[in-house]
């Protein structure tokens, strides 16, 4: 009884060897991940030595990356970005495909020509920047589903300074508003062509740049609004309207172009206003 014991533990433990030789973990999850770089704005070409050094604020925090119409969502916490949940490669294969990334507006997928509708934030005080990214033709393979991404910023950041000229530095000059007018507020950005700007009317607003008085000086003071983000368009179709006091006296108001030229794509600007005696009735 004994040794048939024995050579039924044998059995045994020789199936359950043989059973565990077979069994192979599962093979790892295609995941998709993100690498993320920043391009920097860059200065106006023509930007005065005169403009006060700045820099805008970064504001990418978090942002969306689209294939096709499946959207991923990723947050940044310090240095490192996470989905909001697991993300698995969007297709079985190890086809070519193209995925296109941004932080704000409306994304639009269609097989020609994918764009994002874009409208900034009527409040110069309260506006964030807008950001795009693409990353075409890459496969899994490629570098095991990390997605590099390097955001490009797809609106012009502007800044306005004012002061007065040496000939009325004898005048008490107090601005008591700022407003850049007409601005084109709306539009659809294209990731292969660049920008088609709105063309209604309610596409076009106007930004308050100061909610203070300010008392002006042969230095050049910045406005409190900062920096403003502005859709690339024609200067000349943008007004500056200047509201003032000369001695304490009766507001005046005065509008000035905001000058030639174009605000573009990834660029910084520094426009300055100079009160001078033009402005003197």
């Amino acid at each position: 009884m004994k040794k048939l014991y024995f050579l039924f533990s044998v059995i045994v433990f020789a199936a359950c060897a043989d059973n565990d030789s077979v069994v192979s973990p599962p093979p790892a999850s295609r995941l998709l991940t993100v690498e993320v770089g920043e391009t920097p704005l860059t200065d106006d070409v023509n930007a005065s030595r005169r403009t006060a050094a700045a820099t805008t604020t970064e504001t990418l925090a978090s942002f969306a990356l689209y294939y096709q119409n499946d959207q991923y969502n990723f947050t940044k916490t310090g240095s490192i970005w996470s989905p909001d949940v697991v993300n698995p490669w969007p297709v079985p294969d190890d086809s070519k495909i193209d995925f296109y990334a941004c932080n704000n507006g409306i994304y639009v997928y269609n097989n020609v020509a994918p764009y994002v509708a874009f409208t900034m934030d009527e409040d110069a005080f309260h506006q964030k920047d807008f950001l795009v990214a693409t990353h075409k033709a890459i496969a899994y393979s490629d570098d095991n589903g990390k997605v590099s991404l390097t955001f490009d910023h797809a609106c012009a950041a502007v800044q306005f300074q004012i002061c007065k000229t040496q000939a009325v530095n004898e005048k008490t000059i107090a601005v008591t508003s700022v407003k850049l007018k007409n601005v084109c507020k709306r539009g659809y950005y294209y990731f292969d062509s660049g920008w088609a700007l709105g063309n209604m009317d309610d596409d076009r607003t106007d930004y308050t740049l100061t909610n203070t008085s300010i008392d002006l000086t042969t230095d050049y003071q910045l406005l409190p609004c900062q920096w403003l983000f502005i859709i690339p368009q024609l200067r000349s179709d943008v007004n500056v309207e200047i509201k003032y006091t000369i001695d304490h006296g009766a507001e005046q108001t005065k509008v000035i172009s905001a000058g030639t030229g174009s605000w573009v794509m990834g660029r910084q600007y520094t426009v300055n206003i100079r009160v001078g005696s033009s402005f003197i009735n």
